[in-house]
Parts: structure tokens; C-alpha cells; sequence
């Protein structure tokens, strides 16, 4: 195991890490110092919250862990697939996604309210709660 781990350090570190982690105009093949790396602004990210959906996470997950777990499970698959899309820059995808997790999770709300009032209806109906 020793063997493979060295190799593939030294090849990480010769061949691969130079051209994809070291890129800018002062980079050099064995320099260890990197070149600068591009960072966001508050206005950056600020155009970048306004311009992205945000996808119900919190509804989605408190939805399959408590309320009905297949609806649920789509719920999450939607939030996933929209921010795979908000951050493949595709916007309208992103609020198509999105939108259709928020409408998952209503959706759920409302069949697991029915299903725990008809639960409850079949255990009154069986004698479940009687006190004899």
C-alpha cells in the first residue's frame, strides 16, 4: 500500500497539481508558492443570492423524516437537482427544481396529515384506545 501511495503523491505532485491547482501568469511548474486565486466580493455574492433560487432544504428533510417518506425522498432529489443546477450557472432549471421541491414538500405536509388522521381513524375504529 506504501508503494501506490508514493506513487500516486509523486505523480499528483509533478504532473497533475501544476497544471490544474497552480494556473496564473507567476505560476511556475515547481513553484511552491500558488498563483492568486480569483475570490468574490459581497457585491459578488450578494447579485449571486439574488439571482439563485434556494431550494426548501429544511422543509424537505423535516418532510421525509417525519411526515411521508416517499414524497419526501422526492422532495430531497428536487433540492439536490436544483442546486446541482444553481451551480451549473443554469438558473431556470435551478428555479423549475426548486419550485417543484417547495410544491413536494406542501404536497407531503397534507398526504401525511391524511395518512396520520386515517391511521389514527382505523386505531379508534379497532378499539385501540378504548380503556377496557
Amino acid at each position: 500500500m506504501g508503494c501506490l501511495w508514493g506513487k500516486f503523491t509523486s505523480t499528483f505532485c509533478s504532473e497533475i497539481a501544476p497544471t490544474y491547482l497552480w494556473r496564473g501568469d507567476d505560476a511556475i511548474a515547481g513553484s511552491p508558492r500558488p498563483a492568486k486565486v480569483p475570490t468574490m466580493t459581497s457585491v459578488d455574492l450578494d447579485s449571486q443570492a439574488t439571482s439563485a433560487p434556494s431550494a426548501p432544504w429544511l422543509g424537505a428533510v423535516l418532510v421525509t423524516a417525519f411526515g411521508f417518506l416517499p414524497l419526501g425522498i422526492f422532495a430531497v432529489l428536487m433540492c439536490i437537482r436544483s442546486d446541482r443546477a444553481r451551480v451549473a450557472g443554469e438558473l431556470a432549471a435551478a428555479a423549475s427544481a426548486a419550485k417543484s421541491a417547495r410544491r413536494l414538500v406542501w404536497i407531503t405536509v397534507v398526504v401525511a396529515v391524511i395518512v396520520d388522521i386515517a391511521v389514527i381513524g382505523v386505531l379508534l375504529a379497532l378499539g385501540a384506545f378504548s380503556s377496557r
